[in-house]
């Protein structure tokens, strides 16, 4: 009994986690993100403009910017700090868990990586589309890494059982 309410309910809490992940990073006022507002302003022109004033595509620069901000000039808040640098690994850690889980094939590793490879890029590529958030390639870098250390834990915790 309990096996079936587990393959049940996994899934489900999969689905609504994916739900919440997605509101939050393109949707959530909270968090700077205007997805909703911008749907009738979305042109080429306006992704270029959105781009080069949020995008990165340079691997660390923005992670190396929040440490010097916050470690060595302050000019970064704890708070900034915690949710770009820690917000974006532990977002995408229950990724890590579930989808080992619930589908055979994400036991792989290189499986899940390239399935939470693709998911977050569509995410930042999303937001370049819809003007929301930042697209950049230390947000992908920080959410698989997220997603690697829940499928390490895991794995971990599924050797043991």
């Amino acid at each position: 009994m309990k096996n079936k309410a587990y393959r049940r309910l996994l899934p489900a809490a999969g689905i609504i986690y994916f739900l919440l992940v997605v509101y939050w990073v393109l949707f959530d006022g909270g968090f700077g993100r205007s997805g909703f507002e911008n749907l009738g302003n979305i042109s080429f022109s306006a992704m270029k403009e959105h781009f080069c004033k949020t995008g990165n595509l340079v691997p660390f620069k923005t992670i190396k910017l929040f440490f010097k901000g916050f470690f060595v000039t302050g000019s970064v808040s704890l708070k900034a700090f915690a949710i770009n640098i820690f917000g974006n690994i532990f977002v995408f850690t229950p990724f890590g868990i579930i989808l080992p889980l619930v589908f055979k094939k994400q036991k792989k590793l290189y499986v899940f990586l390239l399935t939470m490879a693709a998911f977050i890029f569509c995410i930042e590529v999303l937001q370049l589309v819809l003007l929301t958030g930042s697209p950049d390639i230390d947000d992908l870098i920080l959410n698989l890494f997220g997603g690697w250390t829940g499928y390490v834990i895991t794995r971990a915790v599924f050797k043991k059982m």
